[in-house]
């Protein structure tokens, strides 16, 4: 038989329910981190949240997978608990909401930006030159002077 000291007390369901609303809490101060970083027009910072967020969506899917195989967890926390969680996830459905906003207004923004570049670059690109009834080459008028570079960053 074995010693019921050594063995792992299961969590106490308020305990649990804690856990999710402590992961969706910390997701939403993630979640509006990023949210001001992109309203702000700083995307360098963008990519210092994507592993915290990732880490934390697992917890989070974990947590939430945990609840739905075990409903009576969340039946035997008290009324106070539950009401702290339905607040907190109806807090980190708006928070989510407003990021992926956020997200999907800065990539826009990047790919008008690069769309704008490319067809600058395009315009300035001399055409090649067509054949001659003599055999020759005719330049075009119009020769862009000097190399184009272009760098793009694919972070966002």
């Amino acid at each position: 038989m074995a010693d019921a000291a050594i063995l792992p007390l299961p969590a106490m369901p308020e305990t649990r329910v804690r856990d999710l609303i402590a992961t969706a809490g910390e997701l939403i101060r993630v979640l509006g981190e990023e949210t001001a970083a992109l309203a702000g027009f700083r995307l360098g910072r963008v990519g210092e949240f994507a592993e915290a967020k990732r880490r934390l969506a697992d917890s989070y899917a974990t947590l939430v997978r945990g609840m739905r195989k075990e409903p009576e967890t969340l039946a035997a926390a008290g009324a106070a608990v539950r009401d702290e969680l339905r607040a907190t996830l109806q807090r980190f459905d708006e928070v989510a909401q407003l990021n992926e906003r956020a997200l999907a207004a800065a990539r826009a923004a990047n790919e008008r930006v690069l769309k704008t570049v490319v067809e600058a670059a395009e315009a300035k690109r001399p055409t090649t030159g067509a054949y001659s009834r003599a055999g020759t080459v005719t330049r075009p008028s119009q020769l862009a002077t000097g190399a184009l570079s272009l760098t793009v960053d694919r972070r966002l």
